[in-house]
This record gives C-alpha cells, sequence and structure tokens, in this order.
C-alpha cells in the first residue's frame, strides 16, 4: 500500500485530485483506511479518512522515531514514577496512541482544541482499542489559568496544526473564536496527581504552561517533551533553560528536524546528590 501511495504522489496534481477521493471512499468501505506499524512487541494503528489523515498516516512513525519530529519512540516508555501522561497538542493523536499503547497502566489525557483534530484523534484512540476511560480527551486549550480564551482556527485548511492563542502576524486571517481552557495544576489538583509526564507542543502557550506547574503546590516534578516555538514573542533557549533550571529540572535537546524554530527538549527533575 505504502509503495502505490508513493508512486501516487508522483503523479500530476490534478490527477491525484480526481483519484484519491475515490481511493478514500472504498478504502472507507473495505474497512482498510488505516496503517498498521509494529514497534518491538506493539501495533499502532493509524487510520485516514481524509487527505490530510492519509498524509500523515502513511508518514507517522519511521525508523523507530516520530517521523515529522526525529524524536526516539525509546523517550515515550514512561518511568514508573509517572502518575499521569498529558498530551498537550494532541493533534491526530501519534504521541497519544504511542504512549497509551507503551504505558498501559498509566492514565492518559489528550488535549487538543481543534474540532476537526479531535474527532480524528479520538478515532485513532478507538481505531487501537484503548480502555476510553484510562484514555481521555478534551477538546480545550491547555494555558496557565481554567476558563476560556480567545483561539485563533485556520478557516481555510482543515487538519492544520498552526491554530493558537497567541497569535502572529501570519494569523490575521484566521478565525477567532473562543474556546475552554484548562490549566494542568487544576488538572492534577482535580485528579491527585503529583508526578506528571507531560508532551507539550502548544504553539507559544508553552512557557505559561511550564509557569503553572512549576507554581503548582500540587505537583512535585514534571518529565516529558517540551517543543519551543522561537518565533513567538517572549520564548527563546535562554528563558526556558532558565526556567527549567530555576525549578530544579534539567533538560536535554531532543528533535533532530526543525531545530533551529521550533526545538524540542527532554525535560526531567534533577537528581538527588
Amino acid at each position: 500500500m505504502r509503495y502505490i501511495l508513493d508512486l501516487g504522489e508522483k503523479l500530476p496534481r490534478w490527477v491525484r485530485s480526481s483519484i484519491i477521493p475515490i481511493f478514500l471512499r472504498v478504502q472507507k468501505y473495505r474497512g482498510s483506511n488505516k496503517f498498521k506499524i509494529t514497534y518491538g512487541e506493539s501495533t499502532f494503528q493509524f487510520g485516514y479518512w481524509d487527505r490530510v489523515s492519509l498524509r500523515k498516516a502513511k508518514n507517522m512513525i519511521s525508523e523507530g522515531k516520530i517521523a515529522h519530529e526525529g524524536v526516539p519512540l525509546e523517550v515515550l516508555h514512561v518511568d514508573q514514577d509517572r502518575d499521569v501522561i498529558i498530551d498537550i497538542g494532541a493533534y491526530f493523536g501519534v504521541y497519544s496512541v504511542i504512549l497509551a499503547g507503551l504505558n498501559r497502566s498509566i492514565p492518559v489525557y489528550s488535549f487538543e482544541p481543534d474540532e476537526h483534530n479531535h474527532k480524528i484523534l479520538n478515532k485513532n484512540l478507538d481505531l487501537n482499542g484503548f480502555d476510553r476511560d484510562r484514555v481521555q480527551t478534551r477538546q480545550s486549550v491547555v494555558s496557565d489559568e481554567s476558563g476560556s480564551v480567545d483561539f485563533f482556527v485556520n478557516r481555510r485548511k482543515k487538519g492544520s496544526v498552526s491554530h493558537t492563542v497567541n497569535p502572529t502576524s501570519k494569523h490575521n486571517d484566521y478565525k477567532k473564536t473562543t474556546i475552554n481552557s484548562v490549566s494542568i495544576s487544576e488538572l492534577c489538583s482535580t485528579e491527585g496527581f503529583q508526578h506528571p509526564w507531560v508532551k507539550i507542543d502548544a504553539e507559544g502557550e508553552e512557557m505559561n504552561i511550564l509557569k503553572d506547574i512549576f507554581n503548582s503546590s500540587q505537583i512535585e516534578s514534571v518529565k516529558g517533551i517540551v517543543e519551543l516555538h522561537i518565533s513567538r514573542e517572549n520564548i527563546t533557549r535562554d528563558r526556558f533553560k532558565s526556567l527549567l533550571e530555576s525549578n530544579g529540572h534539567t533538560f536535554e535537546e531532543l528533535k533532530t528536524i526543525n531545530q533551529e524554530t521550533n526545538p524540542g527538549f527532554l525535560i526531567g527533575p534533577k537528581r538527588q546528590v
């Protein structure tokens, strides 16, 4: 199937535009609109229901890494001292599916604010047969406080990853809506979590989310992966590193793709000597 799709990508755009809708209808009718990917003893499934999810599902994982970021799957084996996994900016669920599959004793909360992306996220989680009491999703923004916030959505492109609560000049033609916001400190206080593992891809809100976590009296330490959006105001490597160090946490650069504009870091508490 991958070979056929690779050949299809070499066809002229007008031909692809005619063929892809037919291909999607046939695959959905047959129940074959999915890719299975094996990693060690685990098998993950990613489905496709439209052009964007087809393109993403085909390229979710490659050579033991998250393909579009170069993050090795081995770092997604979460230490047993963590009592919850929180995926912030879950998109179609590549991290949520892998984290839930590799760490079956730990509850998972996946946050994806965009309506279309949230639907695909849920479909991918269901495709993998997870217990949905353990693996939950919320169509909410994560920020430094709970309530409601302005949310800017790309109205021209379904499946966009660039929706945000921190708009820049490139978001001038985005649709402004209002959406629920959740803070990790409140989530952990409500549910009784003290040691979260987080994946943060929050389009410019990452520093506020980390500050909320470090200011929480409930949360004792945090581990996980944080992606920085360097183009956003007040977000720099130095400020990020200073925030981590001043709160007793370490960092290690992790991503091998888009390192200049969107570096990713593995974070965790400093070891006690």
